[in-house]
């Protein structure tokens, strides 16, 4: 059970790691003005804009002018739910 538990654990960090770097690719698509046409840049924001504009639209504030702040707001919760969260649900598996 406790394999289990954390082998969970870890392909959570696994899916939480993949979404931080699925985000700075939109960034560095975004600063080369990529084609929108491109599949690849369409894939991309396809797995990256749902969860954005989700909070976007929960925190307006991460609107300042022109700049959008949803990306590095998204990748310090990611950040933290990586640290945080699952350290104390890896903490919590070990005792099992």
């Amino acid at each position: 059970m406790q394999s289990l538990c954390l082998g969970l654990g870890d392909v959570f960090s696994f899916l939480i790691k993949a979404f931080q770097v699925l985000v700075l690719v939109q960034w560095a698509f975004g600063l080369v003005s990529a084609d929108p046409s491109n599949p690849l840049v369409h894939l991309v924001a396809l797995l990256v804009e749902p969860p954005l504009a989700w909070l976007r639209r929960r925190l307006p504030f991460l609107a300042v002018g022109r700049w959008d702040l949803s990306p590095l707001a998204a990748l310090l919760i990611c950040a933290f739910l990586d640290q945080v969260a699952l350290g104390l649900y890896r903490n919590w598996a070990a005792r099992l």
